[in-house]
C-alpha cells in the first residue's frame, strides 16, 4: 500500500512537470525561421557607439597586449580607433616585461572604399592606405559590437535548406550549423548558438573548415538592454583556434544605440606627411595640406596599374589625387540611379507593438512612388498602410498578430515601385519562446 502511494505521488509530480513545461516549453524551429527571425533582429539595430577595452595575449610566445578601441558603426559606414599597447619592444623584436605603447590604428570603412591610418610609436613616419572594404573588414572581427554579435558574414549566405537545427535544452539556445558559402563545396562553415530569450542573438558564433574543424570562438556575455529592448553585450570574447593560441578579452566601457552620428565622426584626414598607398590608381605619395584640405605631392612609387604623368603644378597634381575619388562616386551614382533603399526588409514583430516605420530612399534627386502594394499572411493581419514617402521618406504600417496562433507568424509586404519590386518580411517569435 505504501509502495501504490509512492507511485502515485511520482505520477502526479510527473504531471505536473510536463504540464508546467508545455506552459513554458518552446517551439521547435526551422533553419528558414531562425535565420528570418536573425535577420529581423539584426536590422532593429541602426546605429551602435561604444568604448571597448580589450586584453589578449599569444602562445607561446607571451606576447601579451592592451587595446582602447574607439567604434562608430552605422549600416553604411564605420569609424574605428584602436589603441594598442604591447610588450613586444619594436626596437629589439624582444618580449619585454612590461606594456609599451606601440601602435594607434584609425580605420575608416564605407561601402565603396576602406581608409587605414598606421601611427607606430617612435617612428616620425605615419602610413596611410585605401583599399577594398572586404579586405580591411576581414581583418577587424570583433571591434565593433555589431560584428561581435552578428559576424563578420553576411546571414543571406546561409542556405537554410542546407544547415542543420538542434536545442540545447541545458542553456536554452538553438544551435544552427550551416555553410556561408553554399557554392563552394570546400567552403568554411559556421556554428551559431541562438538565444531567444536575448532577441535571437548568436550568443556564440565557432567558424569552422568545410572538414568540420573549428577554427575560432566569439561570444557574447553579460547582456543589458537599451533603448527599445534591444540587447547589448558587455563582455565578449574572441579566440583564434582551439588551442587558444590568440585570445582577446573585451569589456565594453560606454555605449550608445540608434542614436544619429554624424558624418564627420565616421571619416578622417590624413596627417600631413603621411604615406599613402592608394590601390584605386595604384599609385603610393605623401598627404600634404593645401587650403585646410589634404592633397597629395608628387607620387613616390608609381606602379604598373597605371602610369602617371610628372606634375607640373600643385593644381595637376591635387587632380591626379582626386580623379580616383571622382570615379568612384560617379560609378557609385550610375549604379545607384535607380536603386530604391527600403529598410527594415525585415521587420521584427513585438507582442506589444503594432506600428512600424519603413524608411524609404532612391538614390536620386527624385523621390520613389508607391504604385501599389500586396500583403500575404495567414497569421497577420495588416490594418493600415500610412504613406508618407513624399514628406518623410516614410511609410508607416499596422501590423497585428493573430493571438490565437502562440507559435512563429510569417507576414511578407510587396511594395511595387515604378522600376521595381522590393519584398518586406514581417516575423514574429513563438510566444512560448519569450
Amino acid at each position: 500500500m505504501k509502495g501504490i502511494k509512492l507511485i502515485c505521488l511520482f505520477v502526479i509530480f510527473l504531471n505536473c512537470y510536463f504540464s508546467t513545461s508545455d506552459v513554458l516549453g518552446r517551439e521547435d524551429l526551422t533553419a528558414e525561421q531562425l535565420v528570418l527571425l536573425m535577420k529581423a533582429s539584426s536590422e532593429q539595430y541602426r546605429t551602435i557607439s561604444s568604448k571597448i577595452n580589450g586584453t589578449g595575449y599569444q602562445k607561446p610566445t607571451n606576447f601579451k597586449f592592451t587595446q582602447q578601441i574607439i567604434s562608430r558603426w552605422t549600416r553604411e559606414k564605420e569609424f574605428i580607433k584602436i589603441i594598442e599597447g604591447s610588450n613586444l619592444d619594436t626596437a629589439t623584436g624582444k618580449i619585454t616585461s612590461s606594456l609599451k605603447t606601440t601602435n594607434t590604428d584609425t580605420f575608416s570603412i564605407s561601402g565603396e572604399w576602406s581608409k587605414r591610418l598606421r601611427e607606430v610609436a617612435g617612428s616620425p613616419t605615419k602610413k596611410g592606405s585605401i583599399s577594398s572594404t572586404y579586405e580591411t573588414k576581414a581583418s577587424l572581427p570583433c571591434y565593433t559590437l555589431y560584428t561581435a554579435m552578428w559576424g563578420g558574414y553576411s546571414l543571406d549566405l546561409i542556405n537554410p535548406d542546407e544547415a542543420e537545427v538542434s536545442y540545447d535544452e541545458k542553456d536554452g539556445l538553438y544551435i544552427l550549423f550551416a555553410k556561408i558559402t553554399p557554392d563552394n563545396p570546400k567552403g568554411p562553415k559556421i556554428r551559431l548558438y541562438i538565444d531567444p530569450s536575448k532577441g535571437y542573438i548568436p550568443v556564440k558564433q565557432e567558424p569552422m573548415t568545410y572538414q568540420d574543424v573549428r577554427f575560432g570562438i566569439t561570444e557574447c556575455k553579460d547582456f543589458h538592454q537599451h533603448g527599445d529592448g534591444l540587447w547589448i553585450p558587455y563582455e565578449y570574447s574572441s579566440i583564434s583556434d582551439p588551442q587558444a593560441t590568440y585570445s582577446v578579452s573585451y569589456k565594453v566601457e560606454d555605449v550608445v544605440v540608434n542614436e544619429s552620428i554624424e558624418d564627420s565622426l565616421l571619416d578622417f584626414e590624413f596627417p600631413e606627411g603621411t604615406i599613402v598607398s592608394d590601390e584605386r590608381i595604384g599609385s603610393k605619395y605623401k598627404a600634404t595640406k593645401a587650403a585646410g584640405q589634404t592633397v597629395t605631392s608628387v607620387p613616390t612609387e608609381p606602379n604598373s596599374k597605371i602610369q602617371l604623368p610628372q606634375p607640373a603644378t600643385d593644381e595637376k597634381l591635387r587632380s591626379i589625387a582626386g580623379k580616383a575619388s571622382e570615379l568612384a562616386a560617379a560609378g557609385a551614382a550610375e549604379k545607384q540611379a535607380l536603386k530604391i533603399e527600403v529598410f527594415p526588409r525585415y521587420v521584427y514583430v513585438k507582442p506589444d507593438k503594432t506600428q512600424y516605420s519603413l524608411t524609404i530612399k532612391k538614390y536620386s534627386n527624385t523621390k520613389p512612388q508607391l504604385l501599389d502594394y500586396t500583403f500575404a499572411s495567414d497569421k497577420m493581419e495588416l490594418t493600415s498602410v500610412d504613406n508618407k514617402i513624399s514628406e518623410k521618406q516614410q511609410l508607416i504600417v499596422n501590423i497585428q498578430r493573430k493571438q490565437e496562433d502562440k507559435g512563429f507568424q510569417k507576414a511578407v509586404l510587396s511594395l511595387r515601385f515604378a522600376d521595381e519590386k522590393i519584398d518586406v518580411i514581417f516575423v514574429s517569435l513563438p510566444l512560448e519562446n519569450i
